[in-house]
């Protein structure tokens, strides 16, 4: 009885060293060969492989849309917490919470047009083929993105792009 337990403790042992170095070469091997796996790309461009020039005029675009998103993010937010205290009202004002969430919807218009226009930029920064693949990796992020909602409407435990 013993030594089958030994045996059994060696084998479960050994399994799980397998098993464990099994996934440090999944995750390590595609790197040592200098290959990125997709799921380790953080941003769609780093997996375009952009030469020194293509990033000496990527990294002003870049620059540029972060200070705009920011902007306009930081009066969307402005105009939401607005929009709150008008509904908090004992009587809401509904020609105040109408106008606000106009102001808002033309917000979150021009926050699209600047991210059009960044990418119609960026990408003309790219080769024919990079081009291509910014888009695809675009269309599939996309494809398994979840829709967005508010946090309160999310099932218990779940955040937004959890995996």
């Amino acid at each position: 009885m013993r030594g089958n337990l030994r045996r059994l403790a060696i084998l479960f042992s050994f399994v799980l060293n397998v098993a464990f170095l099994g996934t440090y070469l999944y995750r390590e091997v595609p790197r040592w060969m200098g290959k990125a796996r997709p799921q380790d790309v953080a941003l769609p461009y780093q997996a375009l492989q952009l030469t020194e020039a293509q990033q000496r005029k990527f990294e002003p675009i870049r620059q540029k849309i972060h200070a705009q998103v920011g902007e306009i993010g930081s009066e969307i937010k402005r105009e939401q917490l607005r929009l709150v205290e008008l509904l908090a009202r004992p009587e809401p004002d509904l020609g105040a919470i109408h106008a606000t969430q106009e102001r808002i919807r033309d917000m979150q218009k021009a926050m699209q047009d600047v991210v059009i226009g960044h990418l119609i930029e960026e990408s003309a920064i790219f080769t024919a083929d990079q081009r291509a693949q910014f888009f695809r990796i675009l269309r599939e992020r996309i494809e398994k993105a979840e829709p967005v909602s508010p946090p309160w409407m999310r099932p218990a435990g779940t955040a937004r792009g959890a995996d």
